[in-house]
């Protein structure tokens, strides 16, 4: 896979790089990244590993996070400077006024599943009588489900992915929406289990936008270069974090062993099985704009408030 060209049939996943814990950042000269347990955390975890910026005097540190309520606290209390953040979340900061210096896009095909039990479905309607668990109720799998035809009485709202899992797996819900690693995870533990949906697919045909719904941003926020950073470090992080990408991009065997050391709860096998299916690129905000404005535009018809009200503004798109 080549850098900065767009996916075909990808599945967005971006990653915001925020910079909000400025103080402690800028004297102890480090920076905290922070990611869930999915894939796009590996880009982050190798830069972690390798400690790209340590001959500037910057030291690089990951705090995992596990739910979008949780990110949202770690951002507003200043305790990361970089991290994937779902890309409604972005968007809802944007048009709160903390802004943002949009960098890259992660493009990613095949991490996005409703994992189930019997043959495969063209959308979430002929679900009727069943039940799905749905992590995270008005955030975006619960938007993406909505938008698929799922109705509210055939919805069961989850605190996580991995309680998802366990209902799925204990047989309390028919399917459930889940992304990888956790999806490849569960359909070898769960007898009968398979992919019944490929969300990215149904995504498209209900839409009609070319590519999958984006899962997050990647951006500098004009705090961080405020804050006694120089542009020649935000650059080589820049350049670093694209090698670090370029690294990682086609190596399921490293990914799955950089999740495992910041998720020492996850199996290093099964992530490897997980992320093989798994198709990544990474392509600048000037690209991405289009497919991120049409996005954008569905989440606002079916919640606005989820992005702020209204779509961010040009200076998000790095314009």
């Amino acid at each position: 896979m080549s850098f900065l060209k767009n996916a075909k049939h990808a599945c967005k996943s971006l990653v915001l790089i925020t910079a909000l814990s400025l103080t402690a950042s800028v004297s102890a000269q480090t920076l905290n990244l922070s990611g869930p347990p999915i894939w796009d955390s590996t880009i982050l975890l190798e830069l972690v590993k390798l400690q790209p910026l340590k001959d500037k005097g910057i030291d690089l540190k990951f705090t995992p996070w596990k739910s979008p309520v949780q990110l949202r606290a770690l951002i507003i209390n200043q305790e990361i400077d970089i991290a994937i953040v779902p890309s409604i979340t972005a968007a809802l900061f944007a048009n709160k006024d903390i802004h943002l210096k949009t960098i890259f896009a992660h493009h990613l095909d095949g991490n996005l599943v409703l994992l189930g039990r019997g043959g495969e479905i063209e959308n979430l309607a002929a679900l009727e009588g069943t039940k799905v668990a749905v992590p995270f109720k008005g955030d975006l799998p619960d938007l993406i489900t909505k938008q698929l035809g799922l109705t509210a009485e055939n919805t069961v709202y989850v605190k996580s992915p991995i309680e998802a899992m366990q209902l799925l797996l204990a047989g309390k819900v028919d399917d459930a929406f889940l992304a990888e690693p956790l999806a490849t995870i569960a359909a070898m533990k769960g007898e009968g289990l398979s992919a019944k949906l490929n969300i990215c697919a149904a995504w498209k045909v209900s839409t009609d936008l070319k590519q999958c719904p984006p899962v997050g941003l990647v951006a500098f926020t004009s705090q961080l270069t405020m804050s006694g950073l120089s542009a020649e470090i935000l650059a080589d992080f820049e350049q670093n974090y694209i090698s670090a990408f370029n690294r990682v991009e086609n190596n399921p065997e490293l990914a799955a062993s950089l999740l495992v050391e910041a998720f020492p709860n996850l199996n290093k096998m099964l992530l490897t099985k997980s992320f093989s299916g798994i198709s990544g690129k990474l392509a600048t905000m000037s690209q991405s704009k289009q497919d991120l404005v049409g996005f954008f535009k569905v989440i606002e018809a079916i919640e606005a408030a989820s992005i702020g009200g209204k779509l961010p503004n040009e200076e998000f798109f790095g314009e």
